[in-house]
């Protein structure tokens, strides 16, 4: 599933996350969108400014499923490597936790992506609350932010509830 995108001076990224539309499962689970735990959460890469079909897009492999709604930003760390920070859950349902264990809280991650190698690496920024709808000021996107804010969550009458953000 794809929700959001990121951008950089020089690449668009957009994320191809394990969320899969399946209506043959909602006759079991009321739910059509399941999250493919079998499908692997990717990064696409395309060049801003491509001039031609030779500028193809690069496909980063995160060697995990996953879902992420919403990423915060994206640069360009150098000539070699794209930065992107967003939010990620390795276990989600549409159901948003209606039953124990299966949804976990957004942690916010940051994807380095090596563009002659290929590889994709993660690092834990924030995991101490379920963080959602993260954001830069709108004149750092697609450059290199110290800052971010996110909304904090909790699973509350069949729903996420919101009651506080953080920076």
């Amino acid at each position: 599933m794809i929700h959001d995108m990121a951008i950089t001076d020089k690449y668009t990224i957009v994320p191809e996350f394990s969320l899969a539309f399946k209506p043959k499962e909602m006759v079991k689970t009321d739910q059509v969108f399941q999250l493919d735990y079998n499908s692997s959460a990717r990064f696409h890469v395309f060049p801003r400014y491509a001039k031609s079909q030779k500028d193809q897009n690069m496909i980063f492999d995160l060697g995990e499923p996953g879902m992420g709604f919403h990423m915060m930003n994206a640069y360009d760390h150098s000539n070699r490597v794209v930065r992107v920070v967003g939010c990620f859950m390795n276990k989600f349902s549409m159901g948003f936790g209606e039953k124990k264990g299966e949804t976990e809280n957004a942690t916010l991650i940051e994807w380095s992506l090596d563009l002659i190698s290929g590889s994709a690496t993660k690092r834990v920024l924030y995991d101490r609350h379920n963080i959602e709808f993260v954001r830069v000021r709108e004149d750092r996107v697609g450059v290199k932010n110290r800052y971010g804010f996110g909304g904090l969550q909790h699973m509350a009458d069949g729903g996420p509830k919101f009651y506080g953000f953080v920076k």
